[in-house]
Formats: structure tokens, C-alpha cells, sequence
């Protein structure tokens, strides 16, 4: 077994209970070529990406792994007519270096990407815990919209007195003549 099969029941598990679900790279339609064998879930939301990785080749690979992908974010957004985030999860049977770890989390151009690897301990995957989609409820069963408090009558009266008024300062003004 390698390290992405390794990974992939402890990302399959966390990606479930966030409304993830995994799906086959070759549905997600996109004309690209897959650069590497790749575990890939999606939601209405995001898609998580995950590849094996070793040192000499993580940037190499990031880079083409971000331009297959940035295609399929492309073709999901207009499927669902809104924002879809991507998430490249870079599996390392070893800890990177530093400089590469670094290099690969300040690019920004398509996707937020991670690198994990096996902790010495081997029941634990370092810094999965950091992929932030993973951490979120899972909303997928529930239709109600999340409940706000109505903000403050003096705040609800700032912001029509901000709407209908030339200056800023003045509406201002006049709220805080009101509430004293």
C-alpha cells in the first residue's frame, strides 16, 4: 500500500462528514490529462485533491495538479452557477523540507494546498488537520438557513440614515442625536 491509499480511509472519513463525497477524476469534466494518479472529493461547495508526492517532484507536481484542477473549478462553478474552492492535498511518505512546504502553501494561483505525511508514530497524518474544508459541519442534510439576530434598532437606523444620506458624517451625526 502507499501513502495515498494510506491516507485516503482517514480523508475519506473526514471528507464524508463534511458533505464530501469521492468521486471518479475522469467525471469531473475537464479535457486536461491527470498528471498523476490522483483521490479526488467533491461537494456543491469544493473539491479536495489528493496525490502522492516526493520531495524532488512536489512543485513540479503542484503546479500541473493546479492547472487540471483550476479546469475542473471552472466547470463545476458554471454547473453551479456559484464559487467552487479548490483544495490540493499533497501525500509525502516523509516530511518535506521546509523550503518546499513553504514554496508550494504561498503559491496561490488556483488552490489552497497542504502537504501531509505519516507521523513516526504511523496512526497519524501529520498536518491533515490543517486542511481547513475538513473541519467544517456538515450542512448537507440541513435546509434552514442559519438563524441571525436582527441587529439593534440604533444599528438598523445608522444604516437607513447611511443609505439616504449624502454624507456619511452627517448621517452619523444624526443617529447619535437620536441615541444618545
Amino acid at each position: 500500500m502507499n501513502a495515498i491509499d494510506d491516507v485516503a480511509t482517514r480523508l475519506d472519513q473526514l471528507a464524508r462528514a463534511t458533505g464530501f463525497e469521492e468521486v471518479d477524476a475522469a467525471t469531473l469534466g475537464t479535457t486536461k490529462t491527470l498528471p498523476t494518479p490522483v483521490r479526488v472529493w467533491a461537494s456543491r461547495y469544493a473539491v479536495i485533491v489528493a496525490a502522492a508526492t516526493t520531495a524532488d517532484r512536489a512543485i513540479a507536481q503542484s503546479q500541473s495538479l493546479q492547472s487540471w484542477l483550476d479546469e475542473v473549478l471552472l466547470s463545476r462553478e458554471r454547473d453551479v452557477k456559484g464559487v467552487v474552492d479548490g483544495y490540493l492535498v499533497l501525500v509525502s511518505p516523509v516530511e518535506l523540507p521546509a523550503n518546499t512546504v513553504q514554496q508550494l502553501r504561498l503559491d496561490r494561483r488556483v488552490c489552497r494546498k497542504y502537504v501531509v505525511w505519516p507521523e513516526s508514530t504511523g496512526d497519524r497524518w501529520a498536518r491533515l488537520d490543517a486542511v481547513t474544508v475538513l473541519g467544517l459541519p456538515d450542512r448537507t442534510g440541513n435546509s434552514e438557513e442559519a438563524a441571525f439576530q436582527s441587529p439593534p434598532e440604533a444599528l438598523s437606523l445608522l444604516w437607513r440614515t447611511l443609505i439616504d444620506s449624502d454624507s456619511d458624517a452627517e448621517a452619523i451625526r444624526q443617529v447619535c442625536e437620536l441615541n444618545p
